[in-house]
């Protein structure tokens, strides 16, 4: 099981943290645009999950053939989604404009019933999408940058999801900024 995760935002390093929270066994493997897609890293009929990140359609079409249909899409980019519509494809995962990748992908894998989505995904959902309504984004963002997280530091992630206190904390560091 492979996870791609956009590397060069926060949106994206949290959506593949989730990622790991759900599967701690899933390879993470952090891309940006621009970059090579290493297609010899994925075997035939493998889980892929890519999270705030695509490649052009006919591309994430032969993901899904090569996966055997066990790819998962989540992502929030209007040019991607529309891209996908105009060619009639469709993938497992969620699609939505306006909604970041992170909440998005949050909301695949838990019922927020049971499991709500944390303060700190929406609050770096909301930055992602330009929503700064709320006056703790932003120094939440900066705080967030200052620690300089990966998909891997699997602890600050987990007290990120399930911690108010450390939220205080990065919002506090970030108004510093």
């Amino acid at each position: 099981m492979k996870c791609f995760y956009h590397s060069a935002d926060l949106d994206g390093i949290c959506s593949g943290a989730i990622i790991k929270r759900r599967f701690p066994e899933c390879q993470m493997l952090g891309i940006d645009y621009g970059q090579k897609f290493p297609w010899k890293a994925i075997e035939e009929g493998e889980t892929v999950y890519m999270v705030d990140f695509s490649l052009p359609m006919e591309k994430m079409k032969r993901l899904q053939t090569l996966t055997k249909n066990n790819f998962v899409w989540i992502d929030h980019h209007t040019t991607s989604i529309e891209e996908m519509n105009q060619h009639g494809l469709h993938f497992q995962g969620g699609q939505v404009s306006g909604v970041a990748a992170c909440i998005l992908t949050w909301l695949y894998f838990y019922d927020p019933d049971i499991v709500p989505v944390p303060k700190s995904v929406h609050y770096l959902g909301m930055y992602d999408v330009f929503d700064n309504r709320n006056l703790e984004v932003m120094p939440f963002q900066y705080g967030m940058r200052l620690l300089n997280l990966t998909v891997s530091d699997v602890q600050i992630w987990r007290g990120l999801f399930e911690d108010q206190l450390l939220l205080d904390e990065i919002i506090k560091n970030g108004l510093t900024i």
